[in-house]
Order: structure tokens, then sequence, then C-alpha cells
């Protein structure tokens, strides 16, 4: 059994791109490894691209129908068999010592089932630097933002085998937000203090093209989360914060109650975290009690 399962949907990734992202990977220094490629019924020559290569830690698979990317990642989380699971887009480049720095960091700490990391984008080269420690992720995931790097994640395959973890389908454009949320309820995160992917940040990618309803869905994610964490689950002021999402007015009683819960998010965030990203939860959630205040008033 390899020591770590590589997760890489394809569809229809330019050559020299997709060259790039694969050989990135074969290219590590840590070695032990299968690559699980999946061609999502791409329409280019994305096959013929990954059947070039020879080498035998890729393990190729190919959807007859475009299955898109949840239920390819889910197909994905299915065929791995290695300790750890890594994921990977086919339009990244993983830096060398990548999976040599995370595996040494889960190996040596058994609390922890999920690592990601920086990255830079490109073609900007703004560096992305996250939270490092499990509190500060847990709580910028839960009440602001996404703040796990997707495509330079490792992490423990018991972790989600053990608790019946999948991406979710019903969570369209965030399925690895929900992922991230669901995993820290059971386990820790970390994020390592220096950059180990280039990420391309372009109009062609999936997040891009789907911008808009990406964002609502991440309010409403973050929104859930609050409510659940401070125990105020309410499915009366969920529908209240979608109409605020969507510009419709809400009445003052509503949004007085949405900021009873966002402001004992406030307090529990307050005893957990270091003070930089509290201050950055501060910002995010103040503003958006303001923003909902301003909508109940017009």
């Amino acid at each position: 059994m390899p020591k770590i399962s590589i997760i890489m949907p394809v569809h229809n990734e330019p050559e020299n791109i997709l060259r790039t992202a694969i050989n990135s990977m074969i290219r590590q220094t840590y070695e032990d490894f299968e690559f699980i490629i999946i061609n999502d019924a791409s329409q280019n020559n994305a096959e013929e691209v990954i059947l070039s290569y020879k080498d035998k830690r890729i393990k190729y698979f190919k959807n007859e129908e475009n299955l898109k990317v949840i239920k390819t990642l889910n197909k994905g989380l299915d065929l791995a068999t290695g300790e750890y699971i890594a994921r990977m887009d086919a339009d990244d480049i993983s830096f060398r010592t990548r999976l040599q720095k995370q595996v040494e960091i889960l190996d040596n700490n058994f609390d922890i089932g999920l690592v990601s990391s920086q990255c830079y984008l490109h073609p900007t080269k703004r560096l992305v630097i996250p939270p490092i420690n499990h509190n500060d992720i847990e709580k910028v995931l839960k009440y602001s933002v996404n703040c796990i790097i997707h495509p330079v994640v490792l992490f423990r395959r018991s972790v989600i085998e053990s608790n019946k973890l999948k991406y979710s389908e019903t969570h369209l454009h965030i399925e690895d937000y929900k992922l991230w949320i669901d995993m820290s309820n059971v386990t820790k995160l970390y994020s390592i203090p220096e950059p180990l992917l280039l990420h391309r940040d372009w109009n062609e990618s999936v997040s891009r093209q789907n911008i808009w309803e990406q964002y609502y869905n991440a309010k409403n994610l973050v929104f859930e989360s609050i409510l659940k964490d401070v125990n105020a689950d309410s499915e009366h002021l969920r529908q209240v914060f979608n109409e605020y999402l969507h510009g419709n007015k809400i009445s003052q009683k509503d949004s007085i109650e949405i900021d009873k819960v966002l402001c004992e998010a406030i307090k529990k965030a307050y005893k957990d975290m270091s003070t930089d990203w509290f201050n950055y939860i501060l910002k995010v959630i103040n503003e958006l009690r303001s923003n909902i205040e301003k909508q109940a008033l017009q």
C-alpha cells in the first residue's frame, strides 16, 4: 500500500498546463505514492497526454460521461488506498518538497488530520497566507471564509472513512469548504507557514466561472456554521439570511435576532483565537452586522 494517494481530476486542461501539473507531482522528493488521475470526459487530447507517461505510480481512470468535479473527487476518495490523501488540480504546480514536508507533519502529529500550506497565485505572484494553528483555522472557516487551499491539502484517509465524510453534492462550488468544516469538528487542522503550491487564478477555472453562486453558497454555509456553533440553529433565520443575501427586505426583528447570533460568535471566537485572526473575524462579522442592519432599515 502506498503512503499517499494523490487525487487529480482532469477536464479539458490545455496540454502544456496539464503536463506541468503532472510533472510537478511525479518529480516530488517524496516518492511513495499512487497518482490517481481521473479524466472527467475531456474533449481535448488529455487522455493522450496522460497515457504518454510511463510512471508506474500513475493510475489512470476515465469517466465516460462528464460527472463534474464533486462526483469525480468522491470517486477518487473511493479509489484511494494510501494512508494519506493529497489533492492536486490539473492546472496547478506543486513545489518539489511539498509532499515531504506535509508527510513529516502528519507522521509526527497524530492529532492533526489535515495539513495545508500557503501558496502563490499565478500570474499575480500574490502570496496567500492562511492561519497556521487549528483554533484560528477552525474559527476563520466557520465564521468568515474558506482559508484552506484545496489543491495543496494532505489528509488522513482514516479521518474521512471513520467519520463517513465526503465532498457534499449539495454544496456546489464550495464542496471543499464544507468538507473542511466537517473535518474541523473531528480532527485538528494545520497549515505549514510557507508556500508549497503555485495556484493558477485564471478566468477558465471552475471557481471563476461560478463565482457568484460560490459566493452565495459560501455565505450561507458560514451563517449555518455560526448558528450551529453558538447553539442557535434556526431554519427561519437561515431563510432570513438568504433573503438578505439576495437583497430582499428583512424585518428589524429578524435583523436583531441575527445580530444576537453574530455577537455570540464574536464572544466565542475571542476565547480561542490569536489576536490578528480574531481582529480579522471581528472586522468581517461587524461589516456583516452593519449591512444587515442597513437592509432592515430600508
